[in-house]
């Protein structure tokens, strides 16, 4: 699955105002929607850490993907019955589930599942956030979830450690700029058993969390070099997705084969479309590596030429509010 524990995205309700944000508790229920914006990540700033920072991020480009939460009661899911210990759950994009244990101390990820494909049981719910958090707060969990998928079953040891790295102004696009913002910083370290064969991966997750705001505003993932590899910011205005259609013939980084002369970026983010329409007679070569996000659609249309000479690699859907928070456990 996309990502286990992962970014995973918390309503916070909070103590009253102070300079050093304290997170106390989560506040998601049934009915709560949040819409989150992808954003390019060529030259975004890795978020510096300490007190009473400014995280400019208002010149920051949508790149035209976007990802949907929608939370509900465990009852009115279909897979209810698997995870007994569950009391909220999430439908993500692209149908996966997610499901939660929401306590007094900490936000756990119970298990998770994409129909037809993966379904995953955590042996001991794994903590997200554990409350209260703040400035300075350190928190360690680990637990071991067995993932079943078709062709086979495997499992991993997770260990999550959590910090909070900073606090301060966090400024994002569309002119909004939020105050007594906390920053908090996740590791996350895999240890998985693929039958035998035994590989460690370590993430590192940011997000930042508002008093009295009802879910996290940006979160950052960084790679294994302390580089960006994805930001998403919360969302408050109209959803606006991009379409790439190929027209032409001939290459596919050649941006006459493109409708508008738009080429598809080398990673098409979830919400995009891709349609493969050559010309009549033509076909479309794709010369260069392309990644298909989960939640991007791809389609060649019927009758139509399509050539793969660099690498074409379609990641399959998982909870975008999992990914948030805790990175990538399983792809």
């Amino acid at each position: 699955m996309r990502s286990f524990l992962l970014c995973l995205a918390i309503a916070f309700a909070v103590l009253p105002a102070m300079a050093q944000p304290t997170i106390t508790s989560t506040s998601l229920s049934p009915g709560d929607v949040y819409v989150f914006a992808s954003v390019q990540i060529n030259g975004f700033a890795v978020p510096a850490t300490g007190a009473n920072k400014t995280w400019d991020y208002s010149a920051a480009v949508d790149s035209g993907g976007y990802g949907i939460d929608s939370f509900r009661a465990v009852s009115s899911t279909p897979y209810a019955s698997l995870y007994p210990a569950a009391n909220i759950a999430e439908l993500a994009t692209g149908g996966s589930y997610a499901y939660y244990q929401n306590s007094s101390s900490n936000f756990s990820t119970v298990g998770f599942i994409l129909p037809g494909s993966d379904t995953a049981y955590y042996l001991k719910p794994l903590s997200n956030v554990h409350f209260p958090f703040t400035y300075g707060s350190a928190y360690t969990d680990s637990t071991l979830y067995v993932s079943h998928y078709t062709g086979g079953v495997d499992s991993t040891k997770t260990i999550v450690k959590q910090h909070g790295t900073g606090y301060g102004t966090l400024k994002l696009p569309g002119g909004h700029t939020y105050n007594n913002v906390l920053q908090m910083t996740t590791q996350t370290i895999h240890f998985f058993d693929f039958g035998g064969f035994l590989y460690t991966d370590t993430s590192t997750s940011v997000i930042f969390l508002q008093q009295g705001a009802n879910f996290y505003l940006m979160s950052v993932s960084l790679n294994a070099q302390g580089g960006v590899d994805d930001a998403q910011y919360l969302h408050t205005g109209p959803i606006v997705t991009t379409d790439y259609t190929f027209t032409g013939n001939g290459n596919w980084n050649n941006a006459a084969n493109w409708s508008g002369g738009k080429v598809p970026p080398s990673t098409v983010p979830s919400g995009s479309k891709v349609i493969i329409s050559p010309q009549v007679g033509g076909k479309c070569i794709m010369n260069v590596p392309v990644t298909i996000s989960s939640g991007a659609t791809f389609t060649v249309k019927a009758g139509a030429l399509l050539t793969i000479n660099g690498n074409l690699i379609i990641t399959k859907q998982q909870s975008t509010h999992l990914k948030k928070m805790w990175n990538k456990i399983a792809n």
